[in-house]
């Protein structure tokens, strides 16, 4: 069921691939426990509004020091890096379910952005080198899917647990169980070993020096904007000048979301004979053409058909950007995204200049604002265009 629709993978067994393409699930799934559970540890722990907040900072202190070793997944066995970081996970998960102070939810938060991290570059890199090279979009996109599925089944989870009354703890500890359960199938899984030679730091060299990465990442930076961030401002657009409802509100993200999945479907399907740089070029369209609509058309289901049309050429950027990252230096794939990851990090930064707008020029400017990103987005696939070859089937 997993794999239907992909093509046949030679090198690993299929059991193997399956695992390879769960683990943005996982993540998405627990990633969403921390924010979903907000007030309820602030409250519970008799903790500031300041220190929750600094409770959820730190996962992105976290990943960002996991995206250092994903430079391991080129030298070391890809399954143990894979296998502990889901360990790792779900002793992170474990660990912020039992914490009964603010240190504590520190350090699980660090962990849980740390461990997220290197199974997913552990096991997207295993993706890679398992699969023929125009094969990997389709199981991209298969893999960004249950990212989906993840973002949708975190909240499911949490509002079960919620509703039979129980502690905001339990969530964290069922997650931890299901994530160990995982970590025990990783560790069982013949994962392609690495390809790359030379030392490290050499590899590290060679990779910082390649301009081609550096446009992947200023690419990937400019896509940070239109996740989680401009979700909130769109909600916000909804809520405050639109006068949606809660019910309404929920409607919204649920279409926003909806794009993905069917970019990451019936879209995808229709485009794996279309190049990295075209794809990408016509995500960036649709995200510039979904901000505008969305934040300067009076009509009131403008928010819906923006946030639909953002969803899909988000989906379809990054899974060209993705394609692209993992093609471009064989065998020296996770030290291509630990740069472009580093690189990205920074992106996080740009809904601060958004925020800026708003307060200055109104939420509806703010939201359209994100089509200047887009519209970058769009010239550099331009670029891109003119680079080495798309690296899909004729």
């Amino acid at each position: 069921m997993l794999l239907r629709g992909l093509p046949a993978v030679a090198r690993i067994p299929r059991w193997v691939v399956a695992a390879l393409v769960l683990p943005s699930m996982v993540d998405e799934a627990s990633g969403f426990l921390p924010a979903g559970t907000f007030e309820a540890f602030r409250a519970d722990l008799g903790l500031s509004y300041t220190q929750a907040g600094v409770v959820l900072s730190m996962a992105a202190f976290g990943s960002i020091a996991g995206s250092l070793v994903s430079v391991a997944a080129d030298h070391v066995s890809r399954r143990a890096l894979a296998a502990g970081g889901a360990l790792a996970l779900a002793a992170s998960m474990a660990w912020f379910g039992l914490s009964s102070g603010f240190g504590g939810l520190v350090v699980a938060s660090f962990g849980h952005g740390f461990a997220a991290t290197v199974m997913i570059d552990a096991t997207t890199v295993a993706l890679a080198d398992a699969v023929e090279e125009h094969e990997l979009r389709p199981f991209l996109a298969r893999s960004n899917l249950f990212g989906v599925i993840g973002d949708l089944s975190g909240p499911i989870l949490l509002g079960v647990v919620v509703s039979a009354g129980l502690s905001w703890r339990v969530a964290f500890l069922v997650v931890a169980a299901g994530v160990a359960l995982f970590a025990a199938v990783l560790a069982g899984a013949p994962l392609p070993p690495p390809e790359s030679g030379g030392s490290p730091l050499g590899v590290v060299r060679d990779v910082i020096r390649d301009g081609r990465v550096w446009l992947i990442a200023a690419l990937s930076l400019l896509a940070v904007p239109f996740d989680e961030p401009f979700l909130g401002f769109l909600l916000a657009l909804g809520e405050e000048v639109r006068g949606l409802g809660p019910i309404a509100l929920t409607v919204l993200a649920l279409v926003s979301v909806g794009g993905g999945l069917a970019a990451y479907t019936v879209i995808e399907s229709r485009m794996r004979s279309i190049g990295d740089a075209v794809t990408m070029g016509a995500g960036g369209a649709l995200m510039a053409a979904g901000a505008a609509f969305a934040g300067l058309v009076g009509w009131p289901g403008a928010p819906f058909v923006g946030g639909a049309l953002v969803g899909v050429g988000l989906a379809l950027a990054w899974l060209a950007l993705e394609h692209r990252m993992l093609t471009l230096r064989p065998g020296q794939e996770g030290t291509t995204r630990a740069v472009v990851g580093a690189v990205e990090s920074i992106g996080f930064l740009i809904p601060v200049v958004v925020g800026a707008i708003v307060d200055r020029l109104g939420l509806g400017v703010g939201l359209a604002a994100h089509g200047v990103f887009a519209v970058l987005i769009v010239f550099g696939a331009m670029s891109l265009r003119n680079r080495p070859a798309d690296n899909v089937a004729p």
